[in-house]
């Protein structure tokens, strides 16, 4: 599902800065310096869960389109004493939130939309109005009705069907928000900070997700610990409640630990991917994923905790490098003066370079990576982070994308020569999309393999067609099912019914060794940027 939101007299964004998302599956930055209101946008989505809980249900936008004050269409601020303190300090006008959806995969927006706002005389209602493709309709008349609150009308005649509406109330709200601060463990703890559980309480829920009756979840339980493991290089890695509930007992081999005896980043690897896992959300709202941990675990920590959502993380850094390497889309946010700031596509950014050397852009290559590994999209991202893993550089080499096949082309050679200020050692790999062997390239990617041999950047064009075209049988079917099969070299995936999505492709990788691409192309690959880190 595709979500577009404008929000208007939020906080430090007024009417005349409105913040303009567009959510989709997969991860979303929001990257500035301090104070610059990156969090704020997360914290929006936390503080009116309530409001997109009453979307979710439906009927509660019939009295909200009708001005009704006395309805069921009520709501509370999450985690504010004020309600009243949410609200922009440049005007007096109301809060206004506008949803446009769209109701299958493709990027059709419906012809429609939903205001929602929230007044600053009554902060703990919302009414609504509906736009119906050519204006905006006045409040009244309308009626939600069917068995599941899913079709709108109006004076009697069908407006719309609110499913889709629906369906993206329950995404936003069910949105786990994880703030900076992360005390993994406090002892004595039982009240969640935000949505976080910290200390006992997350030590009792821990306990249960692994110890308890329901095996699904002792599974997810073992996945974490997995992970974990595999990122930290620890042999046969667990995590245990230890007796008393008090704290975590660590088993790293042979050997235990308590919590407190292992370092931070461990810590917050634990406590976030595991009270992920337990309560599975659409969304994780994550605020400064590089906090207690080295650069060359921050994209693991990202593209992990990813997996553990329904539809993706949307994260706020400073970190213009882990925005770019980790988003599928990325959203500068500018201070412009005390209580207002804008929000912008990374593409429409003015004065690029100067925000960049802001943000410490250089910073990975100052903590020790020395080579950049840029990939087609994000699919590719994931994957190969997958794939470089048994070959032991993914805490060596940044991987970074270009934004997918439509950046193959002459001019987006001119993105990784950016790059070249981090560091001149640049490696590219991306698809042939050849259908046959010996087939000739196509202009676009031949025109991008020559650009980048100007600039003197190493680009690997896949002999095969596509990644997924070097995965083995018995991976995929270990990863998404016995039904599945192998692509030829040249099978384009999806050209029959039984291919699988792309955006399961880490999945197989994660079952790969580097065996699995001996006498490949691409194995060879791999192996040469080992041996150059």
């Amino acid at each position: 599902m595709r979500i577009q939101l404008e929000i208007k007299n939020y906080r430090c964004f007024a009417d005349d800065h409105p913040v303009r998302i567009d959510l989709r599956d997969g991860a979303i930055a929001f990257v500035g310096v301090n104070n610059a209101g990156k969090s704020t946008v997360l914290r929006m989505l936390f503080e009116l869960r309530s409001l997109f809980t009453q979307i979710s249900e439906g009927q509660p936008l019939q009295p909200a389109l009708n001005g009704n004050p006395g309805g069921n269409n009520t709501i509370q601020i999450a985690g504010v004493a004020d309600a009243r303190e949410i609200f922009s300090n440049r005007n007096g006008r109301e809060l206004t939130i506008t949803l446009k959806v769209s109701d299958d995969d493709s990027d059709t927006l419906l012809p429609s939309a939903v205001e929602l706002s929230i007044s600053r005389e009554n902060p703990r209602m919302f009414l609504a109005r509906f736009h119906d493709g050519s204006s905006w309709l006045p409040r009244g008349n309308f009626a939600v009705s069917g068995l599941t609150a899913d079709a709108l009308n109006r004076e009697g005649a069908a407006v719309c069907s609110l499913a889709p509406y629906r369906t993206a109330g329950r995404l936003l709200a069910n949105a786990l928000y994880i703030p900076a601060v992360r005390n993994a463990v406090q002892v004595g703890a039982t009240q969640p900070y935000y949505d976080l559980q910290i200390g006992q309480a997350f030590v009792g829920a821990w306990d249960r997700f692994k110890a308890g009756p329901d095996k699904q979840s002792n599974e997810r339980a073992r996945e974490v610990e997995q992970e974990i493991g595999r990122i930290f290089a620890l042999d046969d890695f667990q995590i245990n409640a230890a007796e008393g509930n008090d704290t975590l007992q660590l088993f790293i081999g042979p050997k235990s630990y308590r919590l407190h005896e292992l370092g931070a980043g461990l810590a917050q690897f634990i406590v976030v991917l595991g009270f992920a896992a337990i309560r599975r959300p659409d969304l994780i709202l994550l605020d400064e994923p590089e906090l207690n941990l080295h650069p060359a675990l921050q994209l693991d920590f990202l593209t992990t905790l990813a997996t553990f959502s329904q539809s993706g993380v949307i994260f706020a850094t400073h970190n213009l490098g882990l925005a770019r390497a980790a988003a599928e889309t990325v959203y500068t946010v500018r201070r412009i003066e005390q209580g207002l700031s804008e929000v912008r596509t990374l593409e429409t950014t003015p004065h690029l370079a100067q925000f960049a050397g802001e943000l410490g852009f250089s910073a990975y290559h100052e903590l020790g990576f020395e080579r950049i590994l840029v990939v087609e999209g994000s699919t590719d991202l994931k994957t190969v982070q997958r794939l470089i893993r048994s070959y032991g550089i993914a805490h060596q080499v940044m991987l970074m994308h270009l934004g997918g096949r439509e950046q193959i082309h002459a001019r987006g050679v001119d993105q990784l020569v950016e790059l070249q200020r981090i560091t001149p050692k640049i490696s590219v790999l991306i698809d042939s999309e050849r259908e046959a062997e010996g087939e000739t390239l196509q202009d676009r990617i031949e025109d991008f393999v020559n650009g980048c041999a100007a600039a003197s950047i190493s680009c690997h064009v896949l002999e095969r067609r596509a990644i997924e075209n070097y995965f083995p049988e018995d991976a995929i079917q270990r990863a998404i099912g016995d039904h599945y099969a192998a692509l030829a070299p040249f099978e384009r995936l999806g050209a029959t019914s039984a291919g699988w999505s792309k955006r399961d492709n880490w999945r197989i990788a994660d079952e790969m060794s580097c065996s699995d691409l001996d006498g490949t192309d691409l194995g060879q690959f791999f192996h040469a940027l080992a041996s150059e880190n």
